[in-house]
């Protein structure tokens, strides 16, 4: 009786910000394998599957359905019906029209926060999973013992009764809480533990002045960008998640959670920053992470050791961090790239000035020593 009813038709995905194939605005971003889906090839991506799919019960009668994302993307929901409808749009009309009607009418999308950390799965956690077990299970993957899972929406057919689930009208402060406080301070412990040459984030948030930068991150940049939110208690969440990066047997890597840089900080990093700079405050860890990130693209790490870069903007990112050697003319060339920045906030001066400031102190003294001399 706990559990939804057998009935109910729910699709989750769980795919990472640049599986939807849309920009950091939602805008559909037609590449090679968009365009074959949409020419009527096998659907190789999660939208043009999911298309294939609604065509499939439109045509069959086979009724409702909600498709939930699991992914760090404010709204999450909206933003994959963003991409669905976009996609649609470009089906010929004979297709495309009653398709886009039939969805309208009988697909919801609702919105969700799955807030727990999950390493990429290892043939070391398959191992210790089969020894524990004595089975073998070739899906295992080892994650951490908290979690939080909030949903927003409507669900067609009725909502699952899951336990453990918050219900809630409005998912935005479990979104931004996550993304500001969580993973804003990991995506910037694993630029700074990379070039600094730590493996794990547990490696990295393991020093003490990582750590102490943490901290100053969420305290001064992240947790004021959310004052809006009375109910939240950002303070204990914050200690809380010291305490989850801290997990010596959770062995993520730095490279995995810097992957896609150009698709998380549009929606980690920088909505803190904004948010500051509104306030007329100075965002000084926030540009640090974005002056770390900036460091990471530039291919290898203090010891001169080659980092792991893997994004789906990595050739032209790279190329633009490897025409010069001057940090400064890197900030430029790196806030040019509207994709990530917005205007207004890759010409504010006071964002632009102490990235340049990070950036240089990162490239002459090295991770470690810039975090020792942190005052």
């Amino acid at each position: 009786e706990a559990f939804a009813d057998p009935s109910i038709r729910i699709v989750s995905l769980t795919v990472t910000e640049k599986g939807y194939h849309c920009d950091s605005r939602g805008a559909l971003i037609i590449d090679e394998a968009v365009q074959n889906d949409l020419d009527g090839q096998p659907p190789a991506t999660a939208i043009g599957r999911l298309v294939r799919g609604f065509d499939a019960r439109q045509r069959s009668g086979a009724g409702p359905i909600a498709v939930m994302s699991c992914d760090n993307i404010p709204r999450n929901g909206e933003f994959l019906r963003g991409a669905v409808e976009q996609y649609v749009e470009r089906l010929s009309p004979a297709t495309g029209s009653p398709l886009a009607g039939w969805i309208a009418e009988n697909v919801t999308f609702p919105s969700s926060v799955v807030d727990r950390i999950v390493p990429k799965a290892t043939a070391e956690g398959r191992a210790l999973v089969e020894q524990r077990l004595g089975l073998r299970d070739a899906g295992a993957i080892l994650t951490e013992p908290y979690s939080q899972w909030a949903i927003e929406g409507h669900f067609p057919q009725g909502r699952p009764r899951w336990p453990g689930v918050v219900d809630t009208t409005d998912i935005e402060p479990y979104q931004n809480q996550k993304l500001r406080l969580l993973n804003a301070t990991h995506s910037a412990l694993a630029y700074l533990g990379a070039i600094a040459g730590y493996v794990t984030i547990h490696d990295t948030v393991s020093q003490p002045s990582y750590r102490k930068f943490a901290v100053r991150l969420m305290e001064d940049d992240a947790a004021p960008s959310l004052h809006q939110y009375e109910t939240l208690d950002l303070s204990t969440y914050g200690e809380i998640v010291l305490e989850r990066f801290g997990n010596p047997h959770l062995t993520h890597r730095c490279d995995q959670v810097a992957a896609d840089g150009s698709q998380k900080l549009p929606i980690r990093l920088l909505p803190s920053a904004i948010a500051r700079l509104d306030d007329g405050a100075e965002p000084r860890w926030i540009c640090l992470a974005v002056a770390a990130w900036m460091r990471f693209l530039c291919g290898n790490d203090d010891e001169g050791r080659p980092l792991q870069i893997e994004d789906p903007m990595a050739p032209q990112l790279m190329g633009l961090a490897d025409e010069t050697d001057l940090p400064h003319e890197i900030v430029d060339r790196l806030l040019s790239v509207r994709d990530i920045f917005p205007i207004e906030l890759a010409e504010h001066d006071t964002f632009r000035r102490l990235v340049t400031v990070w950036l240089n102190r990162l490239v002459n003294h090295g991770a470690d020593n810039v975090l020792e001399d942190l005052s």
